[in-house]
């Protein structure tokens, strides 16, 4: 998380674009982390008393994966179409395309 916040401040400004899809990405990963920590807390105390995944586990454990999906992504499109945190003009890789 400090690198995160750390690349947010050192490469967005202020009222951008950029940095408003990062602050969405950052609050993506946020609460993922919130509600992973929270499922395996909930996990461990059932796991001394259930024989089954209670069904509020097993949903939060969805949760995660669906914020996982659309953190990563959202994410990944934050550094291949608008370039945060990579250097100015770095030339892209051999066979990546624009369309991404």
């Amino acid at each position: 998380m400090a690198a995160g916040l750390i690349d947010r401040s050192r490469y967005t400004s202020a009222g951008t674009k950029q940095r408003r899809k990062t602050n969405i990405h950052m609050t993506i990963m946020l609460s993922l982390g919130v509600i992973a920590i929270v499922d395996i807390v909930i996990r461990r105390h059932a796991a001394d008393t259930d024989v089954r995944t209670p069904v509020g586990v097993l949903v939060l454990s969805v949760v995660v994966g669906v914020l996982l999906f659309f953190g990563g992504r959202y994410g990944g499109r934050l550094v291949y179409r608008l370039g945060v945190g990579t250097a100015a003009g770095a030339p892209k890789a051999a066979g990546a395309s624009e369309a991404g």
